[in-house]
C-alpha cells in the first residue's frame, strides 16, 4: 500500500501528506494530489510549486495508471492558477527522474514554475524559501482557485 514503507516514512512529501507539516503550506488538495509552493525557489520566479502524489510512488516509472489523470489534470489546474496568482507571462512544467535526471526528493512531483520574460531561470540559483512567505504564495494559489 503507498505510503506505508520505512522509505516513506522518511519522505518530506509523505510527511505532507500525513498532516505532519503546516497545513497553511497547502495550497490544492483532493484524494490524488497536494500543491504546494516549493521550498526552494529562483529568486525571479517566486511562487514555484510542486504537484506531489498523496501515495509513495519513487518515481513516474511506477506510477499506477489510475494516478495519471487526476494527477495531469492537477498539474494543468495549478498552472492556470500560478499564472494567475503570481502574474506570470508563462509557466515552466518539469518532472525529473533518477539522480542523473535531476530528481533529489524519490517521491513522485512535478515543479511548476511562474516564467517571466527575460527571467534568466536556467542560470540563477535556488534560495530556500521560508515557511511564512510559502504560506503566502500558497494562500494566492487557494484565492485563485477560490474565484474560480
Amino acid at each position: 500500500m503507498p505510503g506505508t514503507t520505512p522509505e516513506s516514512q522518511r519522505c518530506p512529501f509523505c510527511g505532507y501528506a500525513a498532516g505532519a507539516f503546516r497545513q497553511d503550506l497547502i495550497a490544492y488538495e483532493d484524494e490524488h494530489v497536494l500543491v504546494m509552493p516549493a521550498k526552494h525557489q529562483k529568486p525571479r520566479n517566486r511562487g514555484h510549486c510542486l504537484v506531489v502524489t498523496r501515495g509513495h510512488v519513487p518515481n513516474i516509472y511506477g506510477l499506477p495508471a489510475n494516478s495519471m489523470a487526476p494527477l495531469l489534470a492537477a498539474v494543468a489546474s495549478a498552472s492556470r492558477a500560478s499564472k494567475k496568482a503570481f502574474a506570470a507571462d508563462g509557466i515552466t512544467v518539469r518532472q525529473n527522474n533518477d539522480p542523473a535526471g535531476g530528481q533529489d526528493v524519490f517521491h513522485v512531483h512535478f515543479h511548476v514554475v511562474p516564467r517571466f520574460l527575460d527571467d534568466d531561470f536556467e542560470l540563477g540559483p535556488y534560495e530556500i524559501i521560508d515557511e511564512p512567505a510559502r504560506a503566502e504564495q500558497a494562500a494566492a494559489l487557494r484565492e485563485v482557485w477560490r474565484a474560480g
